[in-house]
């Protein structure tokens, strides 16, 4: 396997979305994983896109995360 087959490997997994804007919900995400394969490299396509557990939290819990290094 080539080098950069190997960056693209690494580079592709599980995008997550949260905030405010995810209470959009599948309609998001449809039009996301639509515009995302039509501008994206091949080897990026087929990227999984879901909506982040914690919603709205993600970004206060990561704050507080933060605070605990």
């Amino acid at each position: 396997m080539g080098e950069k087959r190997k960056q693209y490997q690494s580079a592709r997994g599980l995008q997550a979305g949260g905030g405010g804007v995810s209470k959009a919900g599948d309609i998001l995400i449809e039009a996301i994983t639509k515009h995302y394969e039509k501008l994206v490299f091949k080897p990026m396509r087929n990227t999984p896109f879901t909506l982040a557990k914690l919603g709205n939290n993600a970004g206060m819990l990561g704050a507080a995360l933060l605070t605990k290094k």
